[in-house]
């Protein structure tokens, strides 16, 4: 006889029914909640309460993330296309996507210069400015402001 509950039970397996489904439609809570029959609250009211299942939503979570990339390096690479034309097989050839190889060049290549606005943190994105007043911060623009008039 188990020392658990039938409702502690009946929880654990909707866990992973869910954890199932999220698994399948990639991470997608509506999809998953509807595909295992669980309200969308129960699951948000798991991943408050149980430390474990949140780990398991979120290790999945990374899976739909490695499974984009492979999307996204398959549109950069350019991709054999298989179909039937006439009811004959053919194969057509998809060049690599200029918005695809962009896109990965301003996420992943930000180091290198591609970036279209400049982020002006610290090493790990801390606030530059979190130990200065709000008059420490005045005076330092007004500082820039007076460079800047300077210079033109």
């Amino acid at each position: 006889m188990s020392n658990l509950s039938i409702v502690e039970e009946t929880t654990i397996k909707n866990k992973q029914r869910l954890l199932e489904a999220l698994e399948a439609s990639l991470g997608i809570v509506s999809t998953a909640c509807q595909s295992a029959n669980i309200s969308r609250q129960t699951h948000y009211n798991w991943m408050r309460d149980d430390e474990l299942y949140r780990e398991a939503v979120e290790e999945l979570a990374d899976v739909a993330l490695d499974f984009a990339e492979s999307q996204l390096m398959r549109k950069i690479r350019g991709v054999l296309i298989q179909k039937e034309t006439d009811g004959l097989p053919a194969v057509f050839e998809k060049e690599p996507s200029d918005t695809a190889i962009i896109f990965y060049l301003k996420t992943k290549g930000k180091k290198r210069g591609y970036v279209e606005r400049q982020e002006l943190t610290g090493a790990g994105g801390e606030d530059l400015f979190k130990e200065m007043t709000d008059d420490d911060i005045n005076k330092e623009l007004d500082r820039l402001r007076k460079i800047q008039t300077l210079k033109t």
